[in-house]
C-alpha cells in the first residue's frame, strides 16, 4: 500500500487567486512564517496522484525576493528548515522556499509526526502495530515506474516552483541548493524549455559544493547505457547502506534525532539496535544525544558518508552512559531538531536512480555524449548570463570553485555580480544548513549577494 505522507494532511484549503489556480497552487497551513504549499507537478511516469510538489515558504507574502532551495541527494525540504529561517530573520525582503519531490509522497511518517520516539521505534524498527496500523515501506520492485524519475521531470517541476514564486509575487527569483541540489539548479539554468533558457527565470544561483565540471564528464555513452540497461529491469530506488533497503537510513536516522531531542541524556536506544551498521555505534554506552553526535561529527562519521557531517562537538570524557559535548559550529540539539522534525522531515527515504545517472552524466553542463544519449536538453551554457553565488566546503575541497570559475569563463555570467566563499578547511557541508548565525559564514555572506 502506498502511503502519500501529505496528501491526507495537506490537500485542504482553497486557491485565492486565478493565477495561482492555474498553477495548482494550494495553501494549506500557517505556523508563524512558515506556509506549507502544494503544487500541481509536471506529467510523470506512474499514477497522476504523484504529480505533485510539496513546498514550505518561509518569510513575508510581500517579499520581493524569493530563494528557492532544492534537496540535496536522499534529503529532504526540512533540512533547509532552519537555514531558511535565520535568512529571512535578518533579510525582511526574501521569501525562501524548500522544497520536496514527488518520491517523498512515498513515505509513511504517520508515527514519526506523533513525537513519541518509542512509537516510532516500536512501529519503524520493530514492525509492531501502532494505532492499529503496520508498518508497510514500499518495495522498489512494486513502482516500477519510478524508474522514469529522472532529471528531466525534476526540472519540469522545479519550473512550476519558479513560475509559482514569480506569481506570487517575488520579482526577483534564486534558485540553489546543496550537492546534488545545486547540480539541478545549474541544469535548469542551462536547460532548454522548448527554446527558452532556464536561466531567464532565475536572478541569479546560489550553489552550495556542486559538482559542475565543464569540459570533464564523468562517465562515458557507454557506462551510461549500461546503467540505464541496468535500471529498466532494476530496483529504482538508490541504496545507501549496503544489505539494508533504501528506506532504512532515513527511519535511523529520524528515530535517532526523536530520541536526542525528546530523551537526550537517557541511554541510547540505537545503539543495541542489531542493525545499526558497526561504523555509526560508538565503543562504549552513550547517550540518545551522544548516540546522533558520534553518527554524524566530521570526528567519527564514516568517510562514505561525508555528506552527512558537522562539526559539532565530541563525546564526553568520562560518563555511563557517555554525553555529547557541544563546542564546534552546530550544537547537537539543532541537529537533533532538524532531523526529528515533521511533516517535512530531513530526509529522503527513497531516491531515484535514474536521478543519479542523469546527473552524473549532465556534471559537464555544456552537454557529453552520455547526456545526449540519455537526452538530456543542456544547451545554453555558453550564454548563461546571471550571477552565481558559490560557497565550498571540505566535501569538495578546491575542485568545486575551480570548476565554478571554469564555467564562468566558458559563458557570460558577471563575475563581477558573482560571489566565492571557500571555507574547505572549516566547514562541513551540513554546517551550512545547521549551524546557527554566529558560527555559519553561509548565512553572513549571502545575504549581501541576495540583495544585489
Amino acid at each position: 500500500m502506498l502511503f502519500c505522507k501529505r496528501r491526507s494532511s495537506l490537500m485542504v484549503g482553497w486557491v485565492t487567486a486565478l493565477a495561482a489556480a492555474a498553477l495548482g497552487l494550494a495553501p494549506i497551513t500557517q505556523a508563524s512564517a512558515q506556509t506549507a504549499l502544494t503544487l500541481k507537478g509536471a506529467p510523470g511516469a506512474g499514477p497522476a496522484r504523484f504529480d505533485e510538489i510539496f513546498v514550505h515558504r518561509f518569510g513575508p507574502d510581500t517579499a520581493a525576493t524569493a530563494l528557492i532551495l532544492l534537496p540535496s541527494a536522499n534529503s529532504g525540504a526540512g533540512s533547509d528548515t532552519l537555514m531558511a529561517r535565520d535568512l529571512v530573520s535578518t533579510l525582511p525582503d526574501l521569501q525562501v522556499w524548500t522544497v520536496d519531490f514527488r518520491w517523498q509522497a512515498l513515505e509513511d511518517t504517520s508515527v514519526f509526526a506523533t513525537g513519541d520516539p518509542d512509537a516510532a521505534f516500536a512501529y519503524y524498527l520493530g514492525f509492531q502495530p501502532v494505532g492499529g496500523r503496520t508498518f508497510h515501506p514500499v518495495a522498489g520492485m512494486s513502482v516500477p515506474f519510478a524508474r522514469e524519475w529522472g532529471l528531466a521531470l525534476v526540472l519540469a517541476d522545479v519550473r512550476r516552483v519558479v513560475r509559482a514564486a514569480h506569481v506570487r509575487g517575488a520579482r526577483r527569483v534564486f534558485l540553489g541548493g546543496l550537492g546534488s541540489g545545486a547540480d539541478v539548479s545549474v541544469d535548469y539554468a542551462v536547460w532548454d524549455f522548448d527554446g527558452r533558457p532556464g536561466y531567464r527565470d532565475l536572478a541569479g544561483l546560489v550553489l552550495i559544493d556542486a559538482s559542475v565540471q565543464p569540459g570533464l564528464p564523468l562517465i562515458s555513452k557507454r557506462s551510461a547505457r549500461r546503467r540505464l540497461d541496468l535500471l529498466r529491469d532494476g530496483d529504482p530506488f538508490a541504496f545507501l547502506l549496503r544489505g539494508l533497503p533504501a528506506w532504512a537510513p532515513g527511519v535511523f536516522l529520524e528515530t535517532g534525532a526523536l530520541y536526542a531531542l525528546d530523551r537526550p541524556q537517557e541511554q541510547s536506544t540505537l545503539q543495541s539496535y542489531p542493525l545499526v551498521p558497526h561504523a555509526f555505534v560508538p565503543p562504549v554506552r552513550v547517550t540518545n544525544q551522544a548516540q546522533l553526535g558520534y553518527a554524524v561529527d566530521n570526528g567519527t562519521n564514516p568517510a562514505s558518508f561525508a555528506g552527512l557531517r558537522v562539526h559539532a562537538g565530541r563525546l564526553a570524557a568520562s560518563g555511563d552512559p557517555r554525553p555529547w559535548q557541544d563546542g564546534e559550529l552546530t550544537p547537537i540539539e539543532r541537529v537533533a531538531e532538524t532531523y526529528a522534525q515533521e511533516p517535512a522531515n530531513a530526509v529522503s527515504w527513497y531516491w531515484p536512480k535514474r536521478l543519479n545517472l542523469d546527473l552524473d552524466a549532465a556534471v559537464d553542463p555544456e552537454g557529453s555524449p552520455a547526456a545526449q544519449m540519455l537526452g538530456l536538453r543542456l544547451r545554453h551554457a555558453a550564454s548563461l548570463n546571471i550571477p552565481i553565488y558559490g560557497f565550498q566546503t571540505e566535501a569538495t575541497r578546491h575542485y568545486f570553485l575551480h570548476n565554478l570559475g571554469v564555467l564562468i569563463d566558458r559563458s557570460r555570467v558577471p563575475e563581477r555580480k558573482s560571489t566565492a566563499i571557500d571555507r574547505s578547511g572549516a566547514m562541513s557541508p551540513l554546517d551550512v544548513l545547521l549551524a546557527p548565525p554566529p558560527t555559519n559564514d553561509f548565512t553572513k555572506t549571502v545575504g549581501r549577494f541576495l540583495r544585489g
